[in-house]
């Protein structure tokens, strides 16, 4: 929570946005330009696959921002097609 409240949020404002924004205008998902999220991890490979472009998480440093946690916050996402 530390760093969603005085990292990510700090981020969110600096790109623009408000605390209000979606998830969908934070990563910039309709765009091949990277977003808050997806810049986070552009340049880090992945402790999985080893391939770039890792997850959000695994490009956090710092004992105040990345550890063991007692909770997991996910979301998910909405996005409207038409069929027509």
């Amino acid at each position: 929570m530390h760093w969603l409240l005085n990292g990510f949020l700090k981020e969110v404002e600096e790109h623009g946005l408000s605390r209000e924004s979606k998830i969908y205008d934070i990563g910039n998902l309709g765009s091949t330009d990277f977003g808050v999220v997806r810049k986070e991890g552009e340049h880090v490979r992945c402790p999985i696959d080893r391939k770039l472009c890792a997850a959000y998480v695994d490009g956090l440093k710092g004992k105040d921002n990345v550890g063991p946690s007692t909770f997991m916050l996910s979301y998910t996402g909405y996005v409207h097609k038409s069929w027509d």
